[in-house]
């Protein structure tokens, strides 16, 4: 037997060992947290935050019913299309076709009237006041233009802003001017002229620092990201950049998202935190069904532009969403470029995987139900009832707003009338004689 002294001894260094490897396995406390954070790439953890300001975009807004439509079914940004006449001026807000699947694309206002209307939905002291509406994305229409009215283009859409936009505001935030950010979307890298144009405007009529506070710039039609990258470095005084990808919600759920995957990468890489003028936000467009919206989502995106932003809006409040995404708010700059702490891993009881036939069941749902908003709108504006029984259509604009677009079709016949339909229209007409016809066979 073992003498009591040795039994002792080996308890002692049994406990001690134990008490050991305790300290080592026990949880990190604070201090190690924080000390490994300071020696990581990424931000010191007060600079994490714990969920990322999300704007949802109404996507293809050029009327002012849609404007209220859509922050009614859960947006707090809308995109509008800005159509340039041949004389590089910002006429209206129009898209023209073609455009989205199952929607309408012959939609407008003249830009004057739509950036009043969007002024007084965003000046606090307006008793028009919507809180709801933070940001617009105006999707230039350039196509039109030649390269070398290009800088006249923008200036005029600066000259219009100011005129009608921010005339009122103010650089301490007055209640009395419009509160609302706005991000140019240029269509391609060779549009920089209309960037160059843009900002000499506003610096020679006293108010550059709008270009700070209230405007960004966007590429909009995919061109490859180191084209952009240079592009942005030669404008070096450019700071608000926004950078989407995405393709028309008709191709959406067959589009590759590895480019998209890069942006977000790029955005997020803190080797370029320190450059000014690179990427702040990211989206994604044109995001309409369920599927496709969660999954945009998970690539950790800033914004979605959507034809259905109650979709997006019920998406985010999802259990696998709600901690890591919140509807972003005045007091959230989408010029700020932050950084969310890694989601945890969800366990197999927190995440539910969904199968083949229950994903086609949901998107056969949602196109149902789009299909359904776009003929109840169709109706409401007598489109499909005037090629249906032949109907005279009544023009819903005023008598001064008629003069006013003849004199643009004189100027530029190739101008699409406000009664043009879409193919999605015209399918459905003859989907509904078809049905006519056999029903009096019967």
């Amino acid at each position: 037997m073992l003498n009591s002294p040795y039994v002792l001894l080996i308890w002692m260094l049994y406990i001690i060992s134990s008490l050991m490897a305790w300290i080592q396995c026990r949880p990190t406390t604070t201090k190690t947290s924080n000390s490994s954070d300071v020696s990581s790439l990424g931000p010191k953890s007060k600079f994490y935050h714990a969920n990322r300001p999300f704007w949802n975009i109404g996507h293809m807004v050029n009327s002012i019913n849609e404007v209220d439509d859509n922050l009614n079914r859960g947006a707090n940004a809308i995109e509008t299309d800005v159509y340039f006449a041949p004389n590089a001026t910002p006429v209206y807000t129009f898209h023209g076709y073609p455009c989205d699947c199952f929607r309408r694309c012959g939609e407008r206002e003249r830009m004057d009237v739509f950036l009043k209307r969007i002024r007084s939905l965003t000046t606090p002291s307006s008793s028009m006041f919507d809180k709801r509406l933070l940001l617009i994305v105006l999707d230039l229409k350039l196509m039109r233009i030649s390269h070398s009215a290009k800088a006249l283009a923008g200036q005029q859409l600066a000259s219009v802003m100011l005129e009608h936009l921010y005339n009122t505001s103010t650089r301490d935030g007055s209640p009395n001017g419009s509160r609302l950010r706005a991000v140019i979307s240029i269509g391609h890298v060779f549009d920089y002229d209309f960037v160059l144009g843009f900002h000499n405007e506003m610096e020679s009529q006293g108010r550059d620092w709008l270009l700070t506070q209230y405007i960004g710039w966007d590429v909009g039609m995919n061109d490859p990201l180191f084209a952009i990258e240079s592009m942005w470095k030669r404008l070096d005084m450019v700071v608000n950049i926004w950078q989407g990808d995405g393709r028309s919600n008709c191709m959406t759920p067959f589009y590759n998202l590895g480019r998209l995957t890069q942006i977000v990468k790029r955005r997020d890489n803190p080797s370029f935190f320190a450059i000014r003028n690179y990427i702040r936000k990211v989206y994604q467009w044109t995001v309409d069904l369920t599927v496709n919206i969660r999954t945009a989502f998970r690539s950790d995106v800033d914004a979605i532009i959507t034809n259905h932003p109650e979709r997006v809006y019920n998406v985010m409040r999802e259990r696998e969403f709600a901690p890591r995404y919140r509807m972003a708010t005045y007091d959230d700059s989408p010029w700020e470029r932050i950084w969310t702490r890694p989601s945890r891993p969800q366990t197999s009881s927190m995440l539910t995987k969904p199968t083949l036939g229950l994903k086609l069941m949901n998107g056969a749902g949602d196109m149902l139900d789009s299909m359904t908003r776009f003929m109840a709108d169709a109706l409401k504006s007598q489109t499909l009832l005037r090629y249906l029984f032949l109907s005279q259509y009544r023009q819903r604009s005023s008598s001064s707003t008629d003069n006013f677009y003849d004199s643009l079709r004189k100027d530029h016949p190739t101008t699409i009338n406000d009664d043009s339909i879409t193919t999605t229209e015209l399918v459905i007409v003859r989907i509904i004689q078809l049905l006519m016809k056999l029903i009096s066979l019967k």
